[in-house]
């Protein structure tokens, strides 16, 4: 295969830039400026300094998380990962079900990283994602009543998970068995193919099989939701709210639920409509509710996707100049 020129390279580049750009535009059009900037008139900025503030910490956390879970073989230094997961999360918001395929296409691109181990890597943060949101649940079941809403998809979460974890366990604790079956298989078709790259997939999957660097990916997940759940209380001091922890786990449950499946670029209206339900089960009026969800999305897209489009573009200007 021949490699692309140069300017090629360049121009596909600069595409690239100015499509997210645009899709980025588009977002900010979607949303009602006039009444965020209206009741940003009325809530106290430290708070909201804070909010952002605490929600830019889910990125160095999630490169973390990211980090841990890839190969040992495979390892990207931790200031690449921290450009990588910002670059995620601006994807992620502005082109649903875009951030997986972004995780494996920009991990497979760095030195020494194939592209089995950033399926597993992926396939590993997906699980680490999926326990800790389901233990977040969990306990929000025990504080309080949950709408029956959020009981039916706990249970739709909790059979998924489950089904997802026993799968990758299975790969993991068992790769060996897998790589020799598959290495007796000459590559002559797709099928071929696929499997022996469903063997160093299961190879990778390292990460598992050392209780040490799983248990690190856990705690920094866990570490990532807790502070965009400090993020949530931010917000709502920044309303004059004190609310008990029950209704705040209430509400980063009931986000949790709702913007597990991306149906819109970056969950606008989603996210608010679970946040707002949520709130409004507790008895917080419904203006209130949803003055509070929209100031509570803006500030998590301040500081993890708004942050990711900075890096994303320096590095679109950075590569047009090499």
């Amino acid at each position: 295969m021949t490699r692309a020129s140069p300017r090629t390279r360049h121009l596909v580049q600069a595409g690239t830039w100015l499509i997210a750009t645009f899709v980025l535009v588009v977002l900010v059009r979607g949303v009602d400026v006039s009444r965020v900037w209206a009741v940003s008139q009325d809530v106290r900025g430290g708070w909201l300094a804070l909010a952002v503030a605490s929600n830019l910490l889910v990125l160095p956390l999630w490169a973390q998380q990211w980090r841990a879970l890839m190969p040992p073989s495979s390892p990207v230094a931790p200031r690449r990962m921290l450009s990588i997961v910002a670059q995620l999360s601006f994807f992620a918001n502005t082109v649903p079900v875009s951030g997986p395929v972004s995780a494996v296409v920009m991990l497979s691109r760095e030195p020494g990283v194939t592209s089995a181990a950033a399926l597993s890597g992926l396939a590993l943060e997906q699980v680490t994602e999926g326990v800790v949101k389901l233990s977040i649940l969990v306990v929000t079941a025990q504080l309080l009543p949950l709408p029956d809403w959020m009981h039916r998809a706990v249970f739709g979460l909790a059979a998924a998970v489950a089904l997802l974890t026993i799968a990758i366990v299975a790969a993991a604790l068992h790769h060996e068995r897998i790589n020799a079956i598959v290495g007796q298989r000459e590559i002559r078709s797709p099928l071929d193919r696929f499997l022996a790259l469903v063997a160093r997939w299961s190879r990778d999957l390292e990460s598992l099989r050392r209780p040490s660097r799983f248990a690190l990916a856990l705690l920094c997940c866990t570490g990532s939701k807790g502070v965009e759940a400090l993020a949530m209380v931010a917000v709502q001091h920044a309303f004059g709210l004190t609310l008990p922890l029950s209704t705040t786990m209430l509400a980063f449950g009931a986000m949790i639920l709702g913007t597990i499946a991306p149906v819109s670029p970056a969950n606008l209206g989603i996210y608010e409509g679970a946040v707002v339900a949520a709130y409004r089960h507790s008895g917080i009026p419904p203006e209130l509710a949803l003055a509070v969800a929209v100031v509570q999305h803006a500030c998590l897209l301040l500081g993890t996707a708004a942050v990711g489009y900075v890096v994303f573009s320096v590095n679109r200007v950075a590569g047009a100049r090499a």
